[in-house]
């Protein structure tokens, strides 16, 4: 953190502005988009998951799936979706971090119809 302050206060520039430098510079841009849904049957995605049932249906090389009280999933390129239940109510989030804000939203509808095909 102070390294990052010590660059606004060289450069003179805003954190906003470094980011964006930083992002150029390595090549990448990122978008992560998320979408409520109402949900209630987590323990039953959580255990399908563990057989792969979700990852196996996504149009893109899973990588690694993580499985704790959520579920992510590591792509090939180096991108990644996320569905998050939450803990005080009925919901499932789901995010994605894709190339593009197209990408993320056709993941992220994706993997919601995929849910609600398997699990309403």
């Amino acid at each position: 953190t102070l390294l990052f302050i010590k660059m606004m206060t060289d450069t003179n520039k805003k954190a906003s502005e470094l980011v964006k430098e930083l992002r150029d510079f390595a090549g990448f841009y990122r978008r992560t988009y998320d979408e409520q849904v109402d949900f209630f049957r987590k323990a039953e995605v959580l255990e399908a998951e563990k057989n792969n049932v979700i990852g196996s249906r996504l149009n893109k090389l899973v990588k690694s799936v993580i499985i704790n009280n959520n579920i992510k999933f590591y792509f090939k390129d180096g991108q990644w979706a996320l569905l998050r239940f939450s803990g005080t109510e009925p919901v499932m989030r789901i995010a994605a971090e894709m190339d593009s804000k197209s990408a993320s939203l056709k993941m992220i509808a994706t993997i919601k119809k995929i849910v609600k095909e398997l699990f309403t």
